[in-house]
């Protein structure tokens, strides 16, 4: 059964990886609109080690939070 969202020990962290997430896509806007090749290439790499991250977060949840 689904937990309440008061009872989630996780909200905090839930709340500040969503909060860089936003924070990395209007970097990722801001360097789209002012063609700055390295901004793109920093922010892209940035975005793409915050998805891997969120991705094994999400699998360790849905392991209970066990790594087998």
């Amino acid at each position: 059964m689904l937990k309440s969202r008061e009872s989630n020990p996780n909200r905090k962290f839930d709340q500040g990886f969503l909060g860089i997430g936003a924070i990395l896509g209007a970097l990722l806007a801001l360097g789209i609109d002012t063609h700055t090749p390295d901004l793109l290439a920093v922010d892209v790499m940035t975005i793409a080690l915050w998805l891997s991250v969120g991705a094994a977060m999400v699998i360790s949840r849905f392991n209970q939070g066990r790594w087998e």
